[in-house]
């Protein structure tokens, strides 16, 4: 196929469709199909000797009713299907429409490819990562977007990849970042059949009903399939304003008191989410200059008002010691407990008399209560909360220039349906109910629009979906469950909470997950050694281990996860990945699987790099944890590079140095 500079590259050019065929322009693309669904009975892709057959036999298309629970294809239930294949950035898009005149209903769609075999691997973006079908012939991990916290609960992209190790070709299917996706769900049998289900799509009433599946080729790496689709959609992975300072480590916590600066500088910390300056959730900024937050008689009960001079002084204090300042949001919460009394009976007024057609409600058709008795909300552009959050935006923009931007907490509520409202497609059986991800979606897209305009960055937390991301600036999770997080944030900056690791009782399982977040660029939260951190107890242990690596994070500030195909390549019982760096050159987490801080035991390590232009790399850095920096030197090795260094224990991290002026970045490739 033709490469056009790129390492990653998915299905390409022109595409023209003659007697159930469709290919590529250079013919490196093939599949046949059925007319009617355009369903596929032959796949394949490359040509010669790179020749790749996917399709074993044909695919099947069926459906059922979920109201009737009638099924099979679309003409044995009444319904008619018509689908098309066309060209669509970067790959192939097999669209399908679904219309039937009976009673409008949620129907399941389930798609079985016939294109595993034993020798093939398959990549679910989540918390199954990459999985070899010789161990795991049978599977069926979550489905995607589940609201869970739980490990093995975590399917976080809507595609599934087959990666052929042998010939080095991979198969990415996907949908769309844009869609809306009431269900998704990936499983195989057999180590033969690939298996496709999306249920509670409304079809019925007359109404068209679409569905696109994306459909790209790359190299067998998750790092190529990650590429392909995040060159396809890519205000969902890059940031929407340019990179800026305030990267790195952080803490969560009120404005009336923080931690010592020097413990903070220690830690590498760049930015603090600041909380708890609301009246009650949803009223993040009120129309008075001077008020009661939730500080004054709720959690710390302080008993000290709030103003905006108050906020404008803390933040410009924290840029003095070169600390960012981002302001709470929510968008899917109202209500709840505080401001003079630490009640919520002011909340429950505004509540009831202006917000109530936004209430969220569960199957049962119940509101739902969340953080010390705020409610669910949708937050969709139809309801009445919409004009409320944009004018709350609007105040901290006006009167509050000093922040940096905003942190959007609890967007774990858009992996739910709501029964209260109808997003015009997603049906459950016969019940009409929005899918949270739509709407939660707009409403985040509109608080970026607001304050990219002013210059501010927006993070979001709680998220374990696509649709949510576009156009965000980076992620400040809760949940810091690994490697998922990473494969959201290959372009975004990312950090969050301790949560995975109990790092009171079980120093070495938090260092373990240390050494995954370093691998993924995924920056701590401080634990202070005294200060009561809010959700983060003060631990001695801990933040010894924080300040031992915060010299191995500092580099990965500003840098992007290279998804260029394998690599990377290191030697012994350890793991690395390779990031590029602002300034044209490389970062390289080294961690060991096996030693950890206190651990006498070091080791020579060779890491080997495939990269374009490697005349360019001029020097390597070497941080080893525990350790002052030394150097290593780099030398040719065929097609690649080599950088020997000595003295790895727990973890070393490589910066690279190299010439400017190349002609194309690595993320570019």
């Amino acid at each position: 196929m033709r490469t056009s500079g790129r390492l990653c590259l998915s299905f390409c050019l022109s595409v023209s469709i003659q007697a159930g065929i469709i290919e590529t322009e250079n013919g490196s693309v093939r599949v046949r199909f059925n007319s009617a669904t355009a369903t596929p009975f032959s796949m394949e892709s490359g040509a010669g000797e790179t020749r790749r057959l996917w399709l074993t036999g044909p695919a099947t298309l069926t459906l059922r009713n979920e109201a009737t629970g009638a099924a099979g294809d679309a003409g044995q239930i009444g319904l008619t299907a018509k689908g098309v294949w066309r060209e669509s950035a970067g790959g192939l898009a097999w669209d399908l429409m679904f219309q039937g005149q009976g009673p409008r209903a949620g129907h399941e769609v389930r798609i079985e490819l016939p294109l595993l075999t034993q020798s093939l691997e398959v990549f679910i973006p989540g918390d199954d990562g990459v999985v070899k079908l010789s161990r795991r012939p049978d599977h069926q991990p979550a489905a995607y977007a589940t609201y869970a916290w739980r490990k093995g609960t975590r399917h976080v992209l809507p595609l599934v990849s087959v990666l052929d190790p042998a010939t080095n070709t991979g198969l990415t299917i996907a949908l769309p970042a844009d869609a809306n996706i009431p269900h998704f769900q990936v499983g195989w049998r057999g180590a033969k059949i690939l298996v496709l289900t999306l249920g509670h799509r409304g079809v019925g009433g007359g109404k068209l009903s679409p569905l696109r599946i994306l459909f790209y080729t790359h190299a067998a790496d998750y790092r190529a399939a990650l590429r392909a689709y995040a060159d396809a959609f890519p205000a969902y992975f890059r940031p929407g304003l340019p990179r800026g300072p305030y990267e790195g480590a952080f803490y969560y916590h009120h404005i009336q008191a923080h931690p010592d600066f020097a413990e903070m500088a220690r830690q590498g910390v760049r930015y603090i989410w600041t909380s708890f300056w609301f009246t009650h959730l949803g009223e993040y900024l009120p129309r008075e200059g001077e008020w009661h937050p939730y500080t004054y008689a709720k959690w710390w009960k302080l008993g000290e008002t709030m103003s905006d001079e108050k906020i404008r002084a803390f933040a410009r204090s924290m840029h003095e010691h070169g600390v960012g300042v981002y302001a709470y949001f929510n968008l899917t919460e109202y209500g709840g407990a505080g401001g003079r009394d630490g009640d919520a009976a002011e909340a429950r007024r505004q509540l009831r008399e202006q917000f109530a057609d936004a209430l969220f409600h569960d199957e049962n058709g119940k509101p739902v209560p969340t953080w010390e008795g705020s409610m669910a909300m949708n937050p969709g552009r139809r309801y009445s909360l919409w004009p409320h959050l944009e004018e709350q935006v609007r105040r901290h923009i006006e009167r509050l220039p000093e922040i940096d931007g905003f942190v959007i907490d609890r967007l774990d509520w858009a992996s739910r349906l709501d029964y209260a409202h109808d997003d015009g497609f997603t049906m459950v059986g016969a019940r009409p109910a929005a899918n949270m991800a739509m709407s939660v979606a707009e409403a985040v897209r509109a608080v970026c629009r607001m304050a990219h305009a002013a210059g501010k960055r927006v993070y979001v937390n709680q998220f374990y979906r696509i649709e949510v991301l576009r156009d965000v600036d980076g992620y400040c999770h809760e949940n810091d469950y690994l490697p998922g997080l990473g494969y959201l944030s290959p372009y975004r900056p990312a950090a969050a909470w301790h949560l995975q690791a109990d790092y009171i009782k079980d120093p070495a399982a938090f260092e373990s997950h240390l050494k995954q977040r370093l691998h993924w660029a995924l920056f701590p939260q401080m634990i202070a050694r005294e200060f009561p951190i809010s959700q983060q107890k003060p631990d001695l242990r801990a933040a010894a281990l924080l300040e031992a690596y915060a010299p191995l994070f500092d580099p990965l500030r500003g840098c992007s996860q290279v998804l260029a195909p394998h690599p990377i390549e290191v030697s012994g019982d350890n793991d690395a990945n390779l990031f590029e760096a602002a300034d044209g050159g490389y970062v390289i987490p080294v961690t060991s699987r096996m030693r950890f801080l206190g651990t006498q035991a070091r080791e020579s390590v060779t890491v080997k790099l495939r990269l374009p232009e490697p005349g360019r790399l001029t020097g390597v850095e070497v941080r080893v944890a525990g350790s002052a920096p030394s150097s290593a030197g780099i030398r040719s090795a065929g097609n690649a590079v080599e950088i020997n260094f000595d003295g790895h224990g727990a973890a070393s991290v490589l910066v690279v140095k190299a010439r400017q002026g190349r002609a194309e970045r690595t993320k570019g490739m």
